[in-house]
C-alpha cells in the first residue's frame, strides 16, 4: 500500500508526453568520460516543457565510447537554488545519450550543473564529466515552483510495482492449482472407493482362490482367519533340500555379509585320530560354523580349528572347517568303524 502511495505522488510530478508533436529541438554536445576539453553548455528557455532535449556523444580520452548492451543512463543536474533533478535518460543504439530538459529541469533561471551517469547489469557505475545548462529568465510567463524531481526513482518503483504484481499473480494462480489438484485427488479417491465397493457388493471378488505359488526365502503362504486372502507369513521357514556340493544362500547375515551353506561328503569316520578333506568352496573368505552328521543318525559337534583345537582332544569326536578343508578329530571310537560322515558348512565368500 505504501509503494502504491509513493508511485501516484511521484507520478505527479511526471512530466506529460509530448505526443506526436515535432515542436522540438536537439543540441548536441560530446562528453568525456575521462578529462575535460572544452567545458559544454546548452541553452534553455526557464519554463518550457516537453521540446527541449540534448544529444550527447560519449568519448573516452578523445575516442568515441559506445556503451555496453544493457546499459543504463541517468541524467543528474541541480539547479540554482539547490533542488535536484535524477531522472532517467536513453541510450541509443549508435550509442550516444539522449536526455529531455523536462519543465522542472528548467524551472529556475541561471546555470544548472549536470552530467549523465551510466550503469551496468552488474551495478558498474561510470559517469561522464559535467556540463552547464544555462537557462535565461522568461520575462513573463506561468510560474513553475522549483522542487526536487526524481523520475528515476519513479521508474524503479514502477518496475517493483509490477514485479510484485508478477508475483502476486504467480502466487495466485498456483493456489488455483493446488485447489484443482485436491479437488481432483478429491473426486478421484470417491470414484474408486465407490467402484471398489460396488465391486464387493456384486460378489466380482468371491471367486476361487488361485495357487499360492512357490515359497519364497525363509516365508510360507498360508490364510488369513477369514479364509479368502493370501497372504506372506515369516512365522514358518521352509528349508532347501540340502543337495551334495549344491551352495545355498541363507537369510543370514554374519558382519554384514551374506552367509552361504553347502554340505560335503567328507567320506569314511576316521577312528581314533585325526582327518582332513579338501571341501573345495571356492573363495571363501570365513567359516561361520560347521557342523557333522555320520550315517548312522549321530551329530559331530563344531570346534573352532585354531581356537579349540586342544579341547577338540579331549572330546570323543569333533569336527571343525577352515577356507580350504575339513577336520575331524576322534579318540575312543573303535565302536565306529565303517561309518560315513557328511559336513554342512556356513561360510562368507568373496563375491566374484
Amino acid at each position: 500500500m505504501r509503494l502504491r502511495i509513493l508511485v501516484q505522488l511521484l507520478s505527479n510530478l511526471k512530466p506529460k508526453a509530448k505526443g506526436d508533436c515535432n515542436m522540438n529541438t536537439t543540441q548536441n554536445i560530446t562528453l568525456d568520460l575521462t578529462k575535460r576539453t572544452v567545458f559544454q553548455y546548452v541553452s534553455a528557455k526557464q519554463g518550457d516543457n516537453g521540446s527541449r532535449f540534448v544529444k550527447i556523444t560519449l568519448t573516452d580520452n578523445g575516442v568515441v565510447y559506445k556503451p555496453p548492451a544493457d546499459t543504463a543512463a541517468t541524467f543528474r543536474a541541480q539547479k540554482p537554488d539547490g533542488t535536484a533533478i535524477l531522472n532517467p535518460a536513453v541510450v541509443n543504439g549508435d550509442g550516444t545519450v539522449t536526455v529531455e530538459l523536462t519543465q522542472q529541469t528548467l524551472a529556475v533561471c541561471g546555470d544548472v550543473v549536470a552530467d549523465v551517469c551510466l550503469m551496468d547489469k552488474h551495478g558498474t557505475r561510470l559517469s561522464t564529466v559535467s556540463f552547464i545548462i544555462h537557462i535565461e529568465n522568461a520575462p513573463v510567463g506561468e510560474q513553475i515552483d522549483s522542487t526536487n524531481e526524481f523520475l528515476k526513482l519513479l521508474e524503479i518503483i514502477e518496475r517493483a510495482e509490477n514485479i510484485t504484481g508478477d508475483f502476486s499473480s504467480a502466487l495466485d494462480q498456483l493456489e488455483s492449482i493446488r485447489n484443482d489438484v485436491q479437488t481432483v485427488a478429491a473426486n478421484l479417491h470417491q470414484t474408486v472407493t465407490s467402484e471398489l465397493q460396488k465391486a464387493k457388493e456384486s460378489g466380482e471378488f468371491d471367486g476361487p482362490k488361485g495357487d499360492k505359488g512357490n515359497p519364497g526365502d525363509g516365508f510360507c503362504a498360508e490364510d488369513d482367519s477369514q479364509g479368502n486372502v493370501t497372504i506372506l507369513s515369516a512365522t514358518e521357514v521352509v528349508y532347501p533340500p540340502m543337495l551334495l556340493g549344491v551352495e545355498y544362500k541363507t537369510p543370514e547375515f554374519w558382519n554384514g555379509q551374506p552367509v552361504y551353506t553347502e554340505l560335503v561328503d567328507f567320506g569314511e569316520l576316521p577312528l581314533n585320530t585325526e582327518k582332513s578333506v579338501a571341501h573345495k568352496i571356492k573363495n571363501i573368505t570365513h567359516v561361520v560354523r560347521c557342523a557333522g552328521t555320520t550315517t548312522f543318525g549321530n551329530s559331530i559337534p563344531w570346534a573352532k580349528k585354531y581356537q579349540e583345537i586342544d579341547r577338540a582332544y579331549n572330546e570323543r569326536i569333533s569336527v571343525c572347517a577352515d577356507n580350504n578343508e575339513i577336520t575331524i578329530i576322534t579318540s575312543d571310537l573303535s565302536g565306529a568303524r565303517n561309518h560315513l560322515v557328511k559336513v554342512q558348512l556356513w561360510y562368507v565368500k568373496r563375491e566374484v
